[in-house]
């Protein structure tokens, strides 16, 4: 990194930065263990590229080109900025219609129908936080492929069992409850009304997926991944004040796991 470089995301062993040129994004994996490190370069690198190549004939969903993989030193992933702005910042600053939320919806479940039939894994990082959004065009940008380390290794092994898909969308309600919990967003009302939403449709949308001939997806399942989801992002890191803003306050505040059921209900 760079004088130069702009910090976009920090994190406890990554950081991702944009370049100078304002148009290429670094990711650094920056923990203790290289050959781990050195790993997760190496697939998010792979993933990238072969799943930019797979929505090449889906007109409405990319993902960022992959430039380089770097494995000396701290490893690193070069690639192309994801087009459009945040989804995030999309949801808290324009009050979408029907017509918007239904066409981001099916977006979203194409391209992770295509995700699944590429890798036959889940796509663990299946967050709203993680798409970016070009208006006009409608067109989705979707980043970040890991498997986020706040997931104990044994709860990996479990969720790895289960069929792709719902573990997916277990992930990204899971993360739309915690978001809706967090401090520094709780305030963004529109942000969180438009974003439940959204995984409303995707859920309902997502039922009517039939991968290989496979059963539709089991709202159980869905429904356990999420609660996993959202109690790792709540408990595997942070001290004591975290600790306490989620095990209390946040539970009466924004009453996450409640939200959760709220979802799957809807969706039955």
């Amino acid at each position: 990194m760079t004088v130069m470089d702009e910090v976009l995301q920090c994190e406890p062993g990554r950081v991702v930065t944009l370049e100078a040129d304002n148009a290429t994004v670094r990711k650094t994996f920056t923990g203790p263990d290289l050959i781990a490190e050195r790993y997760a370069a190496e697939r998010e690198f792979d993933h990238l590229s072969r799943y930019r190549t797979a929505l090449s004939t889906y007109a409405l969903a990319t993902c960022p080109k992959a430039i380089e993989v770097n494995l000396i030193g701290p490893p690193f992933v070069r690639m192309e900025r994801a087009v459009g702005a945040p989804l995030t910042s999309h949801l808290a600053g324009v009050l979408l219609t029907e017509r918007q939320f239904d066409q981001l919806a099916a977006v979203i479940v194409d391209a992770l129908r295509i995700y699944v039939l590429t890798f036959s894994e889940p796509y663990y990082d299946l967050h709203l936080r993680n798409m970016a959004v070009e208006v006009p065009s409608g067109l989705v940008t979707f980043f970040d492929f890991g498997v986020p380390d706040i997931f104990d290794p044994v709860v990996v092994k479990s969720l790895n069992d289960l069929p792709p898909l719902d573990v997916s969308l277990g992930n990204l309600l899971g993360s739309t409850a915690f978001e809706a919990a967090r401090p520094k967003t709780l305030h963004c009302r529109l942000r969180h009304q438009q974003s439940v939403r959204l995984v409303e449709k995707v859920l309902r949308l997502s039922r009517r997926i039939d991968i290989d001939n496979q059963p539709a997806v089991d709202l159980e399942v869905i429904h356990w991944t999420a609660v996993a989801a959202l109690r790792a992002s709540t408990t595997r890191r942070g001290g004591l004040l975290r600790t306490v803003w989620y095990g209390s306050a946040a539970r009466f505040i924004a009453q996450p796991e409640r939200l959760l059921g709220k979802l799957i209900t809807r969706a039955r």
